[in-house]
């Protein structure tokens, strides 16, 4: 296994032309073909990443100081999905970075090479909301309805529901959001 400070091309895949034992390991090993060459700064971050995770998978089967410790692909990905000491975020970097550096493996043909790309492989993002995906407002029946529930008890004595409608219209009037009320001020002007 080559070492990551090594000079390796990303786009070496490591089969010989049409050499896959199966159609699922092309399928794979396709979907990890990288299209764009990296910069070099990215090159000195992926380096550094794996240098990382390989430094990890090691100290864990480390049992002294003088004795060597061989791991394999498996053993670093498996050990990345098992952290609990980082951040999601933080393990899909480090995802990033084993991809880049698996494709420039010779012994990416190989069961340990293929079991390697199928754990990273479950470790792609789930497709769900994110911050950025999640609606950001209320379907306008829905909104009605509570414009009239909020009005209804504010006309029971509420003075929550009429502190909280009068604040709901005001957020529908002006468009701010909830944190910007802190510092809101309403000026009227003077006729």
């Amino acid at each position: 296994m080559n070492h990551p400070d090594e000079d390796t091309s990303p786009f070496a895949s490591g089969y010989p032309s049409g050499d896959f034992p199966d159609e699922d390991t092309r399928q794979l090993h396709a979907g990890y073909e990288y299209r764009h060459p990296i910069t070099e700064s990215t090159r000195r971050s992926y380096v550094g990443a794996v240098g990382v995770a390989l430094n990890y998978s090691r100290n864990l089967r480390r049992l002294s100081p003088d004795e060597p410790v061989f791991i394999s692909l498996t053993d670093i990905v498996e050990d990345l999905i098992a952290r609990t000491d980082i951040a999601e975020r933080t393990k899909y970097t480090y995802r990033g970075a084993i991809l880049w550096w698996i494709k420039t493996q010779p012994e990416i043909n190989t069961p340990d090479g293929i079991y390697a790309l199928k754990l990273l492989k479950s470790m792609e993002r789930k497709k769900g909301r994110s911050a950025t995906r999640k609606p950001r407002s209320i379907p306008e029946e829905d909104f009605n309805l509570l414009r009239v529930e909020l009005y209804l008890r504010a006309e029971s004595g509420s003075e929550w529901a009429a502190r909280t409608g009068a604040w709901i219209e005001a957020a529908y009037i002006t468009g701010a959001r909830p944190v910007e009320w802190l510092n809101a001020s309403w000026d009227t002007p003077e006729k």
